[in-house]
């Protein structure tokens, strides 16, 4: 049997009032995927969400409370060698907490 040709990962930040932020570390050789994004606060606020590939800006969606995004059937694409960030606005008051979260896999070249 061959070991899978992939690494799951999963991130997640929570934050009182301040910008959620999780990071998957770029690995030489390597290509990241992400499938799934959840953000939330824990009331109710509309707020930033952004995906980089490396320091670039590759998707930005405003989140109302509370979404969710599945790109399993296709996964976005972080280019070889970069790090993958998500980042969630701040709540904008004290008390009030904002997460993310994000799910996806890294390759493993053979």
């Amino acid at each position: 049997m061959t070991a899978p040709a992939f690494k799951q990962f999963t991130r997640s930040s929570v934050e009182d009032n301040a910008t959620a932020t999780v990071t998957v570390s770029g690995v030489s050789g390597k290509r990241h995927y992400l499938t799934y994004i959840s953000a939330s606060y824990d009331f109710a606020k509309i707020g930033r969400l952004e995906i980089k590939d490396g320091s670039t800006v590759i998707l930005t969606a405003f989140v109302h409370n509370q979404q969710q995004f599945n790109f399993q059937a296709i996964p976005i694409v972080i280019s070889e060698s970069n790090a993958l960030s998500a980042t969630l606005e701040a709540s904008g008051g004290a008390g009030n907490e904002g997460v993310v979260t994000i799910h996806g896999y890294t390759d493993v070249p053979g």
